[in-house]
């Protein structure tokens, strides 16, 4: 999802507007579609675009799934993007066996070298001034031995290119790999994540006021206050008389 500061922004309220979403699988479309569109509808409002593919995303127009024809791809301050892990996966028939990271190469047979090359090319297109990125764990390779290339070789890892191309477009953060079930959820996921913002020029941030190494130092302060255990499974199971329960 793709958002941008309000007209009423300041330091003491911060107001974020939708601007467009992206969505390949069609059923996830629509939900999005259900989720961000239906109160629009209701009130004869502008609808919020939900583009097609991400590989479009950095031209002019691409497709949209809400109006079915071409659209004109908006800027945004803030984009929130996870890109295709199914090259990178534990479970993916293609891992390993890429010569060199996968996010390095133009395409792959799961997508994930193709999407991330989208989300490049609308970073290159469209100015934005915070990424929030989300993929598989396995992203951070580093966190892997069997997956890291011998270091005479001098191969780079899938974390190095993901970095390297981020902070060739003037723009620092901090990555984490973290664990769903940490943060209150009852799953056990591991998952990549990344903050950056641009540091040169910015519109939003104001680095004399406040260094880039304090803000990330706030960051990765909040990631540690945020954690708690997580209820038990059987507090979110439906009960045995709920009609959706009776119905399945």
């Amino acid at each position: 999802h793709f958002y941008t500061l309000g007209p009423g922004t300041h330091l003491n309220a911060l107001h974020l507007r939708q601007v467009f979403a992206c969505e390949i699988v069609p059923s996830k479309s629509r939900w999005i579609d259900a989720l961000v569109n239906t109160h629009r509808r209701d009130l004869g409002l502008s609808l919020v675009c939900i583009f097609c593919d991400i590989r479009d995303m950095g031209k002019t127009t691409a497709h949209c799934h809400v109006h079915d024809r071409l659209c004109i791809v908006p800027d945004c301050d803030i984009l929130v993007a996870s890109t295709s892990c199914k090259d990178l996966s534990k479970l993916s028939s293609n891992r390993n066996k890429f010569e060199g990271p996968v996010l390095d190469r133009k395409e792959s047979p799961g997508g994930s070298a193709d999407s991330f090359r989208g989300l490049l090319t609308y970073m290159d297109s469209h100015s934005i001034e915070m990424l929030v990125y989300e993929n598989s764990d396995n992203l951070d390779d580093c966190q892997d031995a069997e997956s890291l290339p011998d270091a005479a070789s001098g191969q780079k890892t899938n974390s190095e290119v993901f970095t390297a191309e981020v902070t060739s477009r003037n723009m620092e953060g901090q990555s984490f790999v973290l664990n769903s079930r940490m943060f209150g959820v009852p799953q056990n996921r591991r998952r990549f994540w990344a903050v950056f913002v641009r540091s040169y020029a910015s519109r939003i941030f104001d680095f004399r006021r406040r260094s880039l190494g304090d803000v990330f130092r706030t960051l990765r302060l909040l990631v540690q206050v945020c954690q708690r255990l997580p209820p038990s499974a059987d507090r979110l199971l439906l009960k045995d008389s709920d009609p959706a329960v009776c119905k399945e």
